[in-house]
């Protein structure tokens, strides 16, 4: 509400007061509590019961953190849990240190509270041990409770007066009997989440009590009151929360990488010049290579490069809806096979490529069908690509044993295709799309790339590589080419009075210029990130402080790993 004192201080900043309630009310909007409940947790009029703390600046400042698009995962999986009537009281989200639990917690939180299904929260830090003494914590979510249950505060009246210093009936008086006292709001399928952040985070005398409450006495909340704790994966909360079998989710799993991914490609484009010159891609093979010798070839190559990106530039100069296929949203998922052993899964590629191109043919455009990949490319790239530093093999990897290729001759048609895939009714599905229409290769070349998942005949399913593209952009590939051999054939130079091999110079450079500068410049911030989403966010700190882009060289610079300070912060 607007205070008469405030007239005066905004007029000393030169800020008016309509500008001042716009800047409000925006941030009210971005704010996971609204004014009404945050003044019911702590204004005036605030329970007197038990009091609540306030969780507002860091829910607030971790939702900052989280990206749009990311996390998804995690809450689907926390909406099917809240709304099954027979899944288990507590579920527990558990990773690595770092890997952006609590900023799903809070945006979990904010998700629950927009739709009135958030009962209460606690958020610890081992900063602020006090905060979470059992008996403090005890006391603030029933504080909580008192705004968001009707009917609690008025049942937490006959008991709160307890003075015990045992936890588990401090937990009896101040939850379990208010709650089985007030009429149920909803049934075990609507259920009200009750979210605890950080259980690793609690002081070292507080998690053991904790711990066991979880474990044993959730049994005495009624149906429609559930849990969400979130921590890392240490033994002793392992231990005490497997007796109960709650619902487990890990973030440290293979989408959480997707989603580091996603909050870097956004990154990348903002701060990284994704632009390719010879000059850049210089210091890159300096950086990488520091034993060559002849680096002013280099200068030469930048006339081919040129022409290159000419030539495809001039294939979809003009084309009508190109804009609308350089918008069309990517899906990245680190897919793997669900057949697992590779003769089973090259028998399957044969199967699936005939229900492929089946499928296409029925759709806009000219479908090339280069047949399955050939068993003894197949074997190589297995045992160069998909086997681990253990001599493991994994085939499962494979997604392009079964391919093939539609041209289209307008935008309008390829769009048709992408639509129709969509759609899921010709018995292929899109499990992942790259965008080069969006973010071409240093030569200049785009198209959209597809995996898509094929239903056998038996029901099961074989991922394939499509590739979708433009009929002028194919054509332009073949004057393209030229200049990319002008640059192949001028890489032997380099190497010269060196160690460096001319194939390990060229495989460097030709992955470069064949890749898309967006994937090159995401693939070196997810080296540098380590799947972790904290140091994610360090990278984005740091790229924030620079002015302007940087090149795309200047990525490598950039640290590896968690500095000290932020890993003391972490332990």
């Amino acid at each position: 509400r607007w205070q008469p004192a405030w007239e005066e201080k905004f007029a000393d900043a030169k800020i008016s007061r309509d500008e001042a309630l716009k800047c409000w009310k925006d941030a009210e909007a971005k704010a996971a509590i609204s004014e009404e409940l945050y003044e019911k947790l702590h204004g005036t009029n605030r329970s007197g019961a038990a009091e609540a703390l306030d969780f507002s600046a860091i829910v607030n400042e971790k939702r900052g953190q989280h990206l749009p698009g990311t996390r998804e995962w995690v809450f689907e999986a926390v909406l099917r849990w809240r709304t099954d009537p027979d899944s288990a009281k507590l579920f527990w989200l558990v990773g690595g240190g770092g890997t952006g639990k609590s900023v799903a917690a809070a945006e979990l939180l904010a998700r629950l509270l927009d739709k009135q299904n958030a009962a209460a929260w606690h958020f610890c830090k081992h900063t602020e041990p006090a905060r979470s003494a059992p008996a403090v914590l005890l006391r603030s979510l029933a504080g909580m409770l008192s705004a968001t249950v009707q009917g609690f505060e008025d049942a937490l009246k006959k008991s709160a007066s307890v003075e015990t210093d045992k936890v588990d009936e401090l937990f009896e008086a101040l939850l379990a009997k208010p709650l089985r006292g007030v009429e149920a709001p909803r049934g075990a399928d609507d259920a009200l989440v009750l979210i605890i952040d950080a259980l690793d985070e609690l002081p070292r005398d507080a998690l053991k009590p904790v711990l066991s409450l979880l474990a044993n006495e959730l049994k005495t909340l009624p149906p429609w009151i559930k849990i969400v704790a979130t921590s890392r994966d240490e033994a002793q909360i392992k231990v005490a929360l497997s007796g109960y079998t709650p619902s487990e989710l890990r973030v440290d799993e293979a989408r959480n990488r997707q989603d580091v991914r996603a909050y870097l490609t956004v990154l990348a484009k903002e701060h990284v010049e994704l632009e390719v010159t010879m000059d850049s891609l210089r210091q890159e093979v300096e950086a990488k290579f520091p034993g060559l010798k002849n680096l002013d070839t280099f200068a030469d190559l930048e006339d081919p490069l040129r022409r290159s990106k000419g030539a495809y530039d001039e294939a979809v100069r003009g084309v009508a809806g190109i804009h609308e296929l350089e918008k069309y949203k990517e899906r990245r998922l680190d897919l793997i096979q669900d057949e697992t052993d590779f003769d089973k899964l090259y028998a399957d590629a044969s199967l699936a490529q005939t229900i492929l191109v089946d499928a296409l043919k029925t759709l806009p455009g000219d479908v090339s069908d280069p047949g399955v990949k050939g068993r003894g490319s197949a074997e190589r790239k297995l045992a160069d690509k998909y086997t681990d530093k253990n001599g493991v093999p994994h085939p499962e990897k494979f997604r392009d044993l079964s391919r093939a290729t539609v041209l289209s001759g307008s935008a309008t048609d390829l769009l048709k295709v992408l639509t129709e895939l969509d759609g899921g009714s010709l018995g292929l599905e899109i499990a992942q799309l790259k965008n080069k229409f969006a973010s071409p290769t240093p030569l200049g070349y785009r198209d959209m790339n597809l995996n898509v998942s094929v239903r056998l005949d038996d029901g099961r399913k074989h991922l394939a590589e499509v590739q979708l593209n433009l009929r002028s952009v194919a054509d332009a590939k073949h004057v393209a080419h030229k200049q990319y051999e002008v640059i192949r054939l001028a890489l032997p130079k380099m190497c010269e009075g060196t160690s460096i091999g001319a194939d390990e110079l060229q495989t460097f450079i030709t992955d470069r210029l064949r890749s898309s500068a967006l994937d090159s410049a995401v693939t070196s911030l997810e080296r540098k990130a380590g799947g972790l989403m904290l140091y994610a966010r360090l990278i984005a700190d740091q790229l924030e402080a620079t002015s302007g882009k940087i090149n795309f060289a200047s990525v490598g610079a950039l640290p590896s790993g968690l500095d000290e300070i932020y890993a003391e912060n972490f332990r």
